[in-house]
């Protein structure tokens, strides 16, 4: 019981960083960069950003970037207590590369016919010179394609991910979920391979990770252990109560599972 209390302590954050240094976006977009802080069990900070050149990005509160023409500029985000980050955004000319169907105003991604090295699923798209916010990935929308990803984003204000969405792709990092997203279909991240861990906002009120595993909320239902997470035992938290047929599915580096209470559970 000591044990995790002490674990469950949060402590003051000593870094801040964005996942990546530089990253691509593409004009007419927008999309989330996410922000890591240290420890991972850290307090919760709130958090600023800025733009060094508001005609090429902007960023609003939730830290969601507009690409609005092509160019660089410096994206900074600042936390309670001056810790501070900076990530360099290059906005490129736009390839159209996301399928999508409008429905009430608003996008559902379908499909993606691009090359990018991180799969940054976009929180606005553009038709016929109209902005569309993007509210949810459609069923098997990305399942199937080849590319090898070095993580994958799903941006902020996307509420719906499909059933398949993205099985079977191959992600060599982590996957990040945000506050928004609502409902998270069957399977849809079921055999990520070459996943390292799943990262949901904390201010996401249905979803959770722990260690980069992807639970619910309340960490009662167990949906994905990472297939690329290098370790060989897990143990089961006492509080879940359902693990989908998937949730360890290929997870070779794993010989051993251990679940607590096991004989009264069944």
């Amino acid at each position: 019981r000591n044990q995790t209390a002490d674990a469950s302590k949060t402590v003051d954050a000593v870094l801040l960083s964005f996942s990546e240094n530089i990253a691509e976006i593409y004009q007419g977009e927008a999309v989330t960069l996410p922000v890591s802080v240290l420890p991972s069990n850290a307090k919760t900070l709130e958090l600023s950003f800025a733009s060094s050149d508001t005609s090429i990005i902007t960023v609003d509160s939730r830290g969601t970037v507009t690409a609005k023409k092509t160019g660089e500029a410096e994206l900074t985000v600042t936390a309670e207590g001056g810790l501070t980050a900076t990530c360099t955004v290059r906005v490129l000319e736009n390839k159209n590369r996301f399928q999508f169907d409008i429905e009430n105003g608003e996008a559902v991604i379908t499909g993606y016919s691009g090359n990018d090295k991180v799969l940054r699923i976009p929180a606005r798209v553009e038709s016929g010179g109209t902005a569309f916010p993007v509210t949810a990935i459609a069923d098997k929308a990305f399942s199937g394609c080849v590319i090898n990803f070095s993580s994958i984003v799903v941006s902020e204000g996307i509420k719906q991910i499909g059933a398949e969405a993205f099985q079977s792709l191959r992600c060599n990092g982590k996957v990040f979920i945000p506050s928004t997203a609502e409902n998270i279909g069957t399977y849809a991240f079921s055999y990520l391979y070459g996943c390292t861990g799943f990262v949901v906002s904390e201010k996401n009120s249905q979803y959770s990770s722990a260690g980069g595993v992807l639970f619910d909320k309340l960490q009662t239902t167990l949906y994905n252990y990472p297939l690329a997470l290098q370790s060989k035992v897990y143990t089961v938290p006492e509080s879940v109560e359902l693990l989908y047929c998937t949730s360890f599915a290929n997870c070779y580096s794993l010989e051993s599972i251990t679940i607590p209470n096991i004989d009264a559970r069944c």
